[in-house]
């Protein structure tokens, strides 16, 4: 009985130890050790479970984890997304309102330069710096062409008032110098015209004088003719 016993321990069967109640002696001792090494196989077994509950219940756990890790992060991503594109959509808001900012501060400036106003410039407070460029670009295209009309104006109004002396100066391109190289030849050939009027005029008066001279030569010469024929 206490080597079917054994064999049947060796194999796995822990079915309780029956039987040798009261015996004694080393049967006793050897059904009692058997007894023992049952006892230390179920609870092993128990340990095992534990531990592969305790495992399994870890791998849920890290599976629950890893799960409540992923809904987070898409979470948190969907949330930047969100404020990104609300970031975006503020930004093209912006963006919209500057340029129909100075779509009306272009038309103001144009309406007064095509009205002869060189003098208004477009405003260039925005935080955008292509829409920035472009409106100094546009004023720097009214000013050069109200330097260069405001300089032609001066010139032409210095000839009006009879100066000659000062050409129309600064450094300009295209049109602007075109119109600089007519208005300074205008006011060469009218100071050359007017220098040659000059010339004439005291070539006159140096004649009028030499006639004046003759005439008061050929006068005396008839008072003296006058003269000799009453005495003769």
């Amino acid at each position: 009985k206490v080597t079917q016993l054994t064999e049947r321990l060796s194999q796995g069967d822990l079915a309780p130890v029956s039987g040798f109640e009261g015996k004694a002696g080393e049967i006793g001792r050897l059904v009692g050790a058997l007894s023992v090494f049952r006892d230390n196989m179920i609870e092993r077994q128990e340990l095992e479970e534990a531990e592969k509950r305790r495992e399994q219940e870890e791998r849920e756990l890290e599976i629950v984890r890893e799960n409540e890790r992923k809904e987070a992060e898409l979470a948190a991503r969907k949330a930047r997304e969100e404020q990104e594109a609300a970031a975006q959509a503020k930004l093209e808001a912006e963006r919209k309102e500057m340029i129909a900012s100075l779509n009306r501060s272009i038309g103001t400036v144009v309406s007064a330069a095509s009205a002869g106003d060189y003098k208004k410039r477009v405003a260039i407070d925005f935080s955008d710096d292509q829409l920035v460029a472009l409106a100094n670009d546009i004023n720097q295209l009214i000013e050069n062409v109200d330097n260069g009309v405001s300089a032609a104006g001066e010139a032409l109004e210095r000839v009006a008032n009879g100066d000659l002396t000062k050409p129309m100066k600064g450094s300009y391109a295209g049109a602007l110098e075109k119109l600089q190289d007519n208005t300074n030849k205008m006011i060469a050939s009218l100071k050359d015209l007017i220098g040659g009027i000059s010339s004439s005029t005291e070539n006159l008066t140096h004649s009028s004088l030499e006639l004046r001279d003759t005439s008061d030569e050929l006068s005396k010469q008839a008072e003296q003719n006058a003269a000799s024929l009453e005495e003769t």
